[in-house]
């Protein structure tokens, strides 16, 4: 008779048979951090562009709102990369996700095209409300968007980077980051030492894809090291949020010092349109410095915070709300100058304004409960080692190291990404020094100053005009401080329209982001019309 206990291979054999249901693959939730990120460049983005088309909150505000802080525009699309750095490369690294992960990165261009298209004609909607006259040439405004030649460019930046986002991550995944990084080094100083406007489309004029694409690709390497940067002890955290604080001040100093009696010169320029060495690295250390920092308060402060799910309802929504946006800002401006209300009641106006759009995202994401979900990603434990190159590579890192015998492919590989970053370092010197021979070092209060034909644009805020025109390399004031003088060549009658006030012709402006309708035909090559500030 056999024995009522069975030995111990008599009962893994008997498990072993027993059939066991698998376990359901959890889908990855949300990173809500990058949630709060893009939700509170999108605050930013508001506020300065309240500013700058008219709401005016006092000299001190305007100018620290709309020019001192500003870092939505650097921010966004840093952030946009590091999400798809976060949330993709990891699917594309598992073999059968891949070509699906790439299908969905291109869907996620044509969809922004769709959306540009669709809002950009929308905004014609909004030229006869607040130019209170008709659309001239309907036909020809429509058909102008539909070919790139009008309408505002950054969501067609957006669809340029979002399209080219599967090379990048293959590239990545492949263990090549440094490579990638380097390429967009490159690429930046090539659009610094050449035409930018030669490799866009005709309606490109502020994020020029050859330089803003800089700023996205390092957002896209930050995301690849996410998981590593998490693993960090706190101390490392704390030692990158001071860097990157202290780096910023530098450069706020060289670019902004002389507004407050400080001077400390930099061999580089600041400028956003062409966008220069010295603003996208305003933009990055600004944007790492408040990612650094909300990312030290996270746990304990910000997650689950009530302002944080505010800010996290609008990054969960961001081309909606960034294309409302639009429609929010004009109401409020022409409410504030309509009903002349004084500092209070602009404040409430802006505060309604950022209410409409967590209304609307809220509209937006019902039904969809998805978005919501919570991530724990931000709660690994610290002291996890990060490999010396982890920076510049990725998880598949040994398998291009795995050509050279024993441990040196490995020690090869981080010292060829190390030797990356100098060549990287060594060319933004170049850029630099690029600069300084177009810009012929001429600056006020740390931004240069283009010749008159080509100010299209500028801002006054708090008393300080800042200047926003594209550059194409013409002469400059002599000296630095020199108010901008008249063209001598220029024979404009002094009040062309006359209407009493010299050298201005009284024309309806054309809606923010929209384009311009009177000018449906118009290039690169010709005189564009006043536009709309970009996203700061």
């Amino acid at each position: 008779r056999s024995s009522p206990v069975m030995s111990s291979a008599e009962t893994l054999e008997a498990e072993a048979a027993v059939p066991v249901a698998a376990a359901p693959v959890l889908k990855p939730e949300r990173d809500n951090r990058l949630d709060f990120w893009r939700g509170f460049c999108l605050i930013d983005m508001l506020l300065v562009h309240l500013v700058h088309q008219g709401m005016s909150l006092g000299k001190t505000l305007d100018v620290w709102v709309g020019e001192y802080t500003r870092f939505a525009a650097g921010g966004f699309v840093f952030i946009a990369g590091m999400s798809i750095g976060r949330i993709f490369l990891p699917r594309v690294r598992d073999p059968a996700k891949r070509w699906k992960t790439y299908q969905a990165l291109w869907r996620r261009a044509g969809v922004i095209l769709l959306v540009h298209y669709v809002a950009e004609i929308g905004y014609l909607v909004m030229y006869p409300l607040f130019a209170t006259m008709a659309v001239p040439n309907l036909r020809g405004q429509i058909w102008a968007i539909l070919t790139m030649r009008s309408g505002y460019d950054l969501l067609p930046f957006y669809v340029v980077v979002v399209a080219l986002a599967p090379g990048m991550l293959e590239v990545v995944r492949r263990g090549y980051g440094w490579a990638l990084g380097l390429t967009s080094v490159l690429l930046f100083t090539w659009g610094q030492w050449d035409n930018p406007w030669s490799v866009a489309l005709p309606n490109q004029q502020a994020f020029l894809p050859i330089l803003w694409q800089s700023i996205f690709v390092a957002g896209l390497l930050g995301g690849a090291v996410m998981p590593a940067y998490d693993r960090l002890s706190r101390q490392l955290k704390v030692g990158l949020a001071v860097a990157a604080a202290l780096a910023h001040v530098v450069l706020f100093i060289a670019c902004y010092g002389p507004d407050f009696g400080l001077r400390l010169w930099l061999p580089m320029a600041f400028s956003k349109v062409p966008l220069t060495t010295g603003e996208a690295l305003r933009y990055l250390t600004l944007t790492l410095a408040i990612l650094f920092a909300t990312d030290l308060v996270w746990r304990p402060v910000l997650d689950g915070n009530p302002l944080t799910r505010f800010a996290e309802r609008l990054g969960r929504n961001s081309l909606a709300v960034f294309v409302f946006h639009v429609w929010v800002v004009q109401l409020m401006v022409r409410a504030a100058n309509g009903f002349e209300v004084g500092f209070s009641g602009r404040l409430v106006l802006s505060a309604a304004g950022l209410t409409a759009l967590w209304v609307f995202a809220g509209l937006v994401e019902a039904g969809n409960p998805k978005k919501t979900g919570r991530d724990k990603s931000a709660k690994a434990k610290p002291g996890g080692r990060v490999p010396v190159g982890g920076v510049l590579t990725s998880a598949d890192r040994p398998a291009a190291a795995a050509r050279w015998p024993g441990g040196r492919g490995l020690l090869a590989y981080r010292v060829g990404g190390m030797a990356s970053l100098t060549v990287a370092t060594l060319v933004a010197v170049l850029v630099s020094h690029v600069e300084q021979r177009k810009f012929g070092r001429k600056w006020v209060a740390g931004r240069h100053r283009p010749p008159v034909a080509q100010r299209p644009f500028e801002t006054t805020l708090g008393g300080h005009t800042f200047i926003r025109a594209p550059w194409d390399g013409g002469p400059l004031p002599s000296e630095m401080g020199e108010d901008l003088v008249e063209d001598p060549e220029d024979d404009t009658p002094d009040d062309p329209d006359g209407d009493g006030v010299p050298g201005v012709t009284t024309e309806p402006a054309a809606p923010a982001f929209g384009g311009s309708p009177g000018d449906a035909t118009s290039d690169r090559g010709g005189e564009q019309p006043a536009a709309a500030e970009p996203a700061q």
